[in-house]
């Protein structure tokens, strides 16, 4: 019985591209990290002269490296002196602007801004809204009094799902 295999290769520029990439793959994986320079390497234990010697050529092309690039690193513009003077007016400024607060506004800040007409309508619709929410939670005391659960932990959860439902309804009423 014989056994017959396939070999599946990609193009020969993509192995060409492949085989670069594991070069330089290779290659920046041997770029040992001087946090402190050349001078603070030391001899690692069990390590040959070789190897050493190794380790801080490769320093030492990594500074080089470093340093023909650093011309090359993006760079933040300078302020000038109009964007100076804006960032020291607006930390003089602080959370106020003309003695009014950045903040949250105040019910007394946005009660200028309601219509009378509109305030009644909301207190009307909301006192309605609480007047029907009492009902139906009367309602849910009596069927627990009827079915012998009351004070039970259904009742518990019917209550609090009546009262999630009513208050997500509620709020958006107010919302709008």
């Amino acid at each position: 019985m014989s056994t017959q295999t396939t070999i599946s290769r990609p193009a020969k520029f993509v192995e060409d591209i492949g085989a670069d990439l594991a070069k330089q793959a290779v290659g920046m994986t041997g770029v040992p990290v001087v946090s402190g320079g050349i001078g603070s390497l030391t001899k690692a234990a069990g390590e040959t002269a070789a190897g050493f010697k190794a380790r801080q050529d490769a320093a030492r092309a990594f500074e080089v490296r470093q340093q023909n690039l650093a011309g090359l690193a993006p760079k933040v513009a300078a302020q000038d002196a109009l964007q100076g003077q804006a960032q020291q007016q607006a930390g003089a400024a602080g959370s106020t602007l003309g003695g009014v607060s950045l903040g949250a506004p105040t019910a007394a800040q946005t009660q200028s801004f309601m219509s009378p007409y509109q305030s009644q309508v909301m207190e009307a619709s909301l006192a309605e809204f609480d007047r029907n929410k009492a009902v139906q939670e009367q309602g849910l005391r009596d069927q627990a009094v009827a079915s012998g659960a009351f004070g039970g932990g259904r009742e518990g959860v019917a209550m609090a799902e009546s009262a999630k439902s009513s208050d997500m309804h509620r709020a958006q009423s107010q919302a709008r």
